[in-house]
This record gives structure tokens, C-alpha cells and sequence, in this order.
């Protein structure tokens, strides 16, 4: 799930970080408990205005209603999503703002 920076709000402790660079210099840094290791939040250098946080974080999963699917050129191409969803290949700038 995608988010504005200035939407996301970790409300109890500090999550850890783990940051891997490419070879094109780019970094993603993934964002993780530090009590029991789950995955929180992923945030890319090249989009520092988004996070991307993980479903499974979410108490209530029953108010997640999908508008968008980012970087689907590296999708797998046995999904298919339903065709009221919006399909980017990459990251369109200003998606979020």
C-alpha cells in the first residue's frame, strides 16, 4: 500500500532499517520491527515523498479498497486484477502528493 510521507505515522517504538544500494547508485531501505522482525514499510531514494507500507500491517484490512497498482512491468503475469484498478508499469511523479 502507497502513501504519502506526511500520511504515515509510526505510533509505538522505532522501526529498524536495512538499506540496499543498486548498481545505478539508487537505495531502498526496508523498515522492519525490531522486537519481532516484520516487515512495516519500504522507502525507495528515488520516491522520498511515498512509503510503501505493508498489508499485513493493517488491523482492519476491511477499509483497504485498491485504486492503483505501481511497477506492474515487473508483475508477474499470471495476475490479473480487476479492471477497476489502474495499472502503472513503474512509479508515475505526482501520483501522491
Amino acid at each position: 500500500m502507497v502513501f504519502a510521507k506526511e500520511n504515515v505515522t509510526i505510533e509505538q517504538g522505532e522501526l529498524k532499517a536495512f538499506e540496499a544500494v543498486a548498481d545505478d547508485g539508487s537505495s531502498l531501505a526496508r523498515h522492519f520491527c525490531p522486537t519481532c522482525g516484520s516487515s512495516v514499510m519500504v522507502t525507495l531514494d528515488r520516491y522520498p515523498q511515498i512509503r510503501s507500507m505493508m498489508g499485513g500491517t493493517v488491523d482492519d484490512k476491511s477499509h483497504i479498497q485498491p485504486e492503483f497498482s505501481l511497477w506492474c512491468l515487473s508483475g508477474q503475469p499470471w495476475l490479473e486484477l480487476p479492471e477497476t484498478i489502474a495499472l502503472y508499469p513503474d512509479y508515475p511523479d505526482g501520483l501522491i502528493a
